[in-house]
């Protein structure tokens, strides 16, 4: 049994929400008479992760949660349905041209509308057979799964993606979004669906769970697993009342490296700036005595070529800023000395200081401004 939320990894409840004995070992197990006396069915938990709220049974995957069988495929509304989503999809995301693939394709059900589009589409399915099925009708489908960031397909990477109906199955669902992400190109787009929750709920239906669906998706959750593993929902299209279809977007992942970069830029400014600056002998102060100021004074290793820090608010007057021990003292010490150089760190009144240090006090030094990441020297 599965102890842990299969979203957010936090522990299940000691009880389970939800309980039915007897259920079907599978929605794609039919017994043989052979096999009648031995088919008692399986008991079904249904859990509520306290943390992130997603329903899920603890029970462990059917041994086919890889394989896509699809009787929805043989339906005329479903197919027209899908191909008024295909046609939405290369409009909005610019697809004219591009590559399509379809995560656990099946027999190409699907994946075969798209020969009905300017779109190069390929298919992906673990199951032997339906591969062989699907490649029978000209499509092109490779054999495999995608279970973990490390799976490559091959013909990639893809600009947009479609998976129906599929995720509720995994026992990783974190791990198939998160191969997704990694088969599409950069601002990639796809389509998703699942299972709804809601419709569950609202209509009573427990009927609707099975061992197969692993996984219950609320709009909130389904939107909460789509964002951690990097994509954006652009919409949702709720034309089936049953399902969660969400049109998403690849997000571009954080600069992990954006601040050190930062750091070495700023710093280094700084402390070109405080020494040429300061090799006239001059003084030297900071207007600024904020969390900016000392992060800056503690940081870049300029402190000791700084005299003293300006700040307007009178409570911070005779204090002492933290790790550099600078005083901090009133703007009107401006009055009483020229100075060879100010650095402003107040960003948000940056331009307000730079007037009050030219027209009130007549400081004609040059003025250092840091502000969105970078150092503004102005001399006049």
């Amino acid at each position: 049994m599965n102890k842990t939320c299969r979203l957010c990894g936090q522990a299940l409840p000691p009880k389970p929400l939800f309980e039915l004995a007897g259920m079907p070992s599978g929605a794609q197990y039919y017994p043989t008479p052979a096999e009648f006396t031995g088919d008692t069915g399986v008991h079904l938990r249904l859990f509520v992760c306290a943390a992130c709220e997603l329903y899920q049974l603890d029970s462990a995957a059917v041994s086919y949660y890889r394989d896509v069988i699809r009787p929805s495929g043989f339906s005329r509304t479903m197919i027209e349905f899908r191909r008024k989503q295909f046609a939405e999809m290369v409009q909005r995301f610019n697809l004219t041209g591009k590559k399509v693939f379809e995560c656990g394709c099946g027999q190409g059900e699907f994946l075969a509308l798209w020969n009905e589009f300017p779109v190069e589409a390929y298919g992906v399915e673990h199951h032997a057979d339906l591969v062989q099925s699907a490649r029978s009708k000209g499509l092109r489908v490779q054999q495999g799964f995608v279970g973990s960031g490390e799976d490559t397909l091959a013909q990639g990477p893809f600009d947009a993606f479609t998976s129906f109906n599929f995720l509720e199955h995994q026992p990783d669902p974190n791990g198939m979004l998160q191969g997704i992400y990694r088969n599409l190109a950069e601002g990639g787009a796809g389509l998703i669906t699942v299972p709804s929750l809601e419709y569950i709920l609202d209509n009573d239906a427990y009927y609707e769970l099975i061992v197969d669906h692993l996984l219950y998706f609320s709009r909130k959750t389904f939107t909460s697993i789509l964002q951690k593993n990097g994509f954006r929902v652009v919409q949702f299209d709720d034309t089936i009342e049953d399902t969660h279809c969400a049109f998403v977007v690849k997000e571009t992942p954080p600069d992990r490296e954006r601040l050190n970069r930062c750091r070495i830029r700023i710093d280094s400014a700084l402390a070109s700036f405080v020494k040429q600056q300061g090799e006239g002998g001059g003084r030297i102060a900071v207007w600024g005595a904020s969390h900016q100021g000392f992060t800056l004074l503690s940081g870049a290793g300029i402190a000791s070529s700084v005299d003293f820090i300006i700040d307007s608010a009178p409570f911070k007057h005779g204090k002492f800023a933290p790790v550099s021990h600078l005083e901090i003292l009133p703007p009107d010490v401006l009055a009483a000395e020229k100075l060879a150089a100010i650095i402003v760190i107040a960003p948000n009144y940056a331009e307000e200081i730079f007037q009050i240090i030219r027209q009130k006090y007549h400081q004609h030094c040059p003025v250092a401004i840091v502000r969105r990441g970078r150092l503004e020297t102005r001399s006049s």
